[in-house]
């Protein structure tokens, strides 16, 4: 069985025909990573023996990345002994993966073409995750991802904040079809996008559209402990086609809380 060391000393078995990525996984070891398919390049890494290519790698690594022995490991599976210098992010350590159904709480329009849905898990299996990450939603004979728009809270419900695309198969569910207690199912949680314990103090948040919806939960997780809020200075920059589109005030919750608020530049 081929065996992936990190950088860290820690290593574990790789299945060469899964991705380590995912090898990882299956051996309780998150590495960074965002969409899974080899598109948006953040599970990118510095890599040392032998790997074999899983699916095209050519979107996220120029030739000359690829000439420095970068990889990435959502594309790539271990073929023997291999080397790869990132970090584990024991933050994740304990949030499982799972599919579960979720009931529709509630369906409001915050814009013309936004809205935004309040989702409810059953109270025996409620999701766990951290401010950032993402979910698959299984609906209407598809599967889409979305953000999660507000930190974990105790009475368990997921905000998340949808925009309406032209011939868009789930985004007309949302705008038509969907109604209030209708049940659907969702997995996650996903992606490593989340405040680190060790992260610097001067934060620049950028985002449009809809994508504003991870860094409000990252907010709502800041705006809770003022402590570590306090160790950050922090700056927002969110952009949209559309003034009517800037359907939340970032300052608002800092403000109930007595706490600076992030410098916003729309």
């Amino acid at each position: 069985m081929p065996v992936v060391t990190l950088n860290t000393g820690r290593s574990f078995d790789a299945d060469p025909n899964v991705s380590i990525l995912d090898a990882a996984r299956n051996a309780g070891v998150t590495l960074e990573y965002s969409c899974r398919t080899g598109r948006c390049g953040i599970c990118k890494a510095p890599a040392i023996g032998d790997t074999t290519i899983l699916r095209p790698e050519a979107e996220s690594l120029s030739p000359e990345e690829v000439a420095q022995g970068l990889i990435l490991t959502c594309c790539r599976a271990a073929a023997g002994t291999v080397a790869l210098d990132v970090e584990p992010l024991d933050r994740l350590a304990g949030i499982e993966i799972k599919t579960i159904p979720a009931r529709i709480v509630s369906i409001d329009r915050l814009a013309p073409e936004i809205v935004k849905v309040v989702l409810k898990n059953p109270p025996t299996s409620p999701m766990r995750f951290l401010p950032g990450q993402y979910v698959d939603v299984i609906a209407d004979g598809v599967r889409r991802s979305y953000s999660l728009a507000n930190a974990p809270r105790a009475d368990n419900l997921l905000d998340l904040i949808i925009k309406r695309y032209p011939g868009g198969h789930l985004s007309d569910f949302w705008f038509e079809r969907a109604k209030v207690n209708d049940l659907l199912r969702i997995e996650g949680p996903f992606g490593t996008f989340f405040l680190r314990e060790d992260g610097p103090a001067n934060i620049v948040f950028l985002a449009t559209g809809t994508g504003i919806a991870p860094v409000k939960a990252l907010l709502e997780e800041l705006a809770t402990d003022p402590t570590r809020a306090a160790r950050h200075r922090l700056s927002v920059f969110w952009g949209n086609r559309e003034r009517e589109n800037f359907c939340w005030d970032p300052g608002r919750s800092w403000a109930r809380r007595r706490l600076p608020s992030p410098a916003i530049g729309p």
